[in-house]
């Protein structure tokens, strides 16, 4: 079986583990602020909130590059779980994802459509 044929997965020290691909990549992202002058503006993204086994997560749509970035992705996991009071998860429009272990296994049994999509602004 080739590298591109398994998934690839390694577990940090913080208990993240990172899966990539899921054949079903999501479309939403988050975006940035757009403004660089120091100012604070809004940050607009896809959320999807999740209510599973009695257990609620967030999942964050996100572009491919703040997955591969440990900075940007444990920063982005830190600001989910502060906006939304819940464990934060990843997933980025390639298929990548990134969060607690348990939530990204359950990401790989599920259909990225059959999320609850939504827009926030913070």
């Amino acid at each position: 079986m080739s590298a591109s044929q398994t998934s690839c997965r390694a577990a940090s020290e913080s208990g993240r583990v990172h899966h990539r691909p899921l054949a079903h990549a999501a479309q939403p992202g988050v975006s940035p602020p757009s403004s660089t002058t120091g100012a604070r503006t809004a940050m607009t993204g896809e959320v999807a909130l999740i209510r599973e086994q009695g257990q609620t997560f967030a999942v964050l749509a996100v572009k491919p590059h703040v997955v591969r970035s440990p900075q940007e992705r444990e920063a982005l996991l830190a600001a989910g779980s502060e906006w939304f009071g819940v464990r934060t998860a990843l997933l980025a429009e390639d298929g990548r994802t990134w969060g607690p272990n348990d939530i990204v296994r359950w990401l790989q049994n599920v259909h990225v459509s059959q999320l609850p999509w939504r827009e926030f602004t913070v």
